[in-house]
């Protein structure tokens, strides 16, 4: 093999020029050749005794592309390996030159990774985030857990008052100017639950509950503004009808530990208000790492210009429209109805930031050799089969057959050098706000 040329189109594009000798090439071409004259079966010949010459002529195709497909691998990965590439993706094979069996010239384009010059990235100051919950961030979940199980009791001896909720008819009729014979358009909803004086209610139904009885009928017209979001409703006059059929009050719950064993069995008020208080802790500690995250990273990329290859920003582009696609099907909306031009138009800065945090992380961790042995490997393996409830044979299946394991090391691996990038980080405290590289002593590490 013999690097003829190589032209860098781009940090992260170059094409090689490679010739593969005619000796070794004539060498592949006899040995291909032979294999085929053993096994050939030819009309007015013995199987396997057919001249070389007859089976060169009758798999001439065959074995030009056998050949090809022997020698071109080799020779494109010692090139790779001569030139010191870090290849991304699958090579590109472009301008193919052979006269069997002569040299083989073809031309290779290769996307590369990208050469990353990294400055300090250890010590960056973080600003903390308090990952403690508040009494009112407690108290809001609580609270949920207490509207969960309200109850709905009838009122009697009062008109609806703001809080009520009423159950209503609702029928409406379109002001239009019609053609002879034609009957105007019309609708109806019957036995919906609305509260009373809800901010997201239409403001003429509110109105027209505020003290109504039970069984009371009363009427008012809207008017629909022209950009109105409804197109059966944008511009148009209505004329409602609206009829009062039940009235109900809600009672929420204190919590005490009756309601408690209502939301988790065996639990107190007490243990409830803890355990909401852990799950809370919990979640803020992940938002705080993912603020460190962040920010570091932020920081990295503004003293570190790194180049996102298309090959792999295309492939990020493409995980996003298929999971966005996954999204339609589920909510069992009509992909067709999607502007995907626009789609992955929207999606290719967000690809890019994603491929540049990647080549960043990566080269960390190369720098600093943090691997991920098999039995690592393993035993993360099986704790997400048992977070997934899978059966761990099936889910090893599933994800050989598209290298998921390999991508679960490199996720481990990436998860690792950003646990360090963390542990070595300056937190600062709360509101002192980064400078672009504060050299002090104040904060502690996380």
């Amino acid at each position: 093999m013999v690097v003829l040329n190589a032209q860098e189109e781009s940090p992260t594009r170059t094409s090689l020029e490679i010739e593969v000798p005619g000796d070794e090439v004539e060498k592949a071409w006899k040995e291909v050749t032979r294999a085929y004259a053993k096994r050939a079966a030819l009309p007015g010949f013995r199987k396997g005794h057919a001249p070389e010459s007859v089976v060169r002529k009758r798999f001439a195709d065959e074995i030009r592309s056998d050949v090809l497909e022997h020698l071109l691998p080799g020779a494109l990965s010692a090139a790779v390996e001569e030139k010191k590439l870090s290849v991304l993706g699958r090579p590109h094979i472009d301008a193919l030159n052979w006269d069997p069996p002569g040299p083989i010239r073809f031309t290779a384009k290769l996307d590369l990774k990208p050469p990353i010059e990294l400055g300090e990235y250890r010590g960056l100051p973080v600003q903390d985030v308090d990952a403690e919950p508040t009494e009112e961030e407690v108290a809001r979940v609580i609270q949920r857990f207490r509207e969960q199980h309200a109850e709905f009791h009838p009122v009697e001896g009062r008109s609806a008052a703001a809080g009520d909720y009423a159950v209503a008819d609702v029928a409406g009729t379109f002001i239009e100017i019609l053609e002879p014979g034609q009957n105007p358009r019309t609708f109806r909803d019957e036995k919906v639950t609305l509260e009373v004086g809800h901010p997201d209610s239409m403001a003429e139904i509110n109105d027209a509950l505020r003290g109504a009885s039970t069984g009371e009928t009363r009427r008012f017209r809207k008017t629909f503004p022209d950009d109105f979001p409804n197109e059966e409703f944008k511009g148009k006059t209505v004329d409602y009808e609206l009829t009062l059929a039940a009235l109900k009050e809600k009672k929420v719950p204190e919590l005490d530990d009756d309601l408690a064993k209502q939301v988790a069995e065996g639990e107190t008020a007490e243990s409830l208000r803890q355990k909401v208080q852990e799950g809370l802790r919990h979640e803020k500690e992940a938002e705080r790492r993912r603020s460190f995250r962040r920010s570091i990273l932020d920081q990295l990329l503004a003293q570190t210009p790194v180049a996102a290859p298309e090959v792999l920003v295309e492939s990020e582009i493409a995980g996003a429209l298929r999971d966005y696609a996954r999204y339609l099907a589920n909510n069992r909306v009509d992909p067709k109805e999607a502007d995907w031009d626009k789609l992955r138009e929207d999606s290719r800065d967000g690809a890019v930031r994603r491929v540049q945090e990647y080549l960043l992380i990566d080269e960390i961790a190369r720098r600093e050799g943090i691997e991920v042995n098999d039995t690592e490997l393993e035993a993360e393996f099986k704790r997400a089969a048992a977070r997934r409830g899978a059966d761990p044979a099936e889910l090893r299946e599933q994800m050989s057959k598209g290298d998921g394991l390999e991508a679960l090391r490199d996720e481990m691996r990436l998860a690792r050098a950003i646990d360090l990038l963390i542990s070595q980080a300056r937190v600062l405290p709360s509101g002192s706000g980064i400078g672009k590289r504060d050299t002090g002593n104040e904060g502690t590490t996380p």
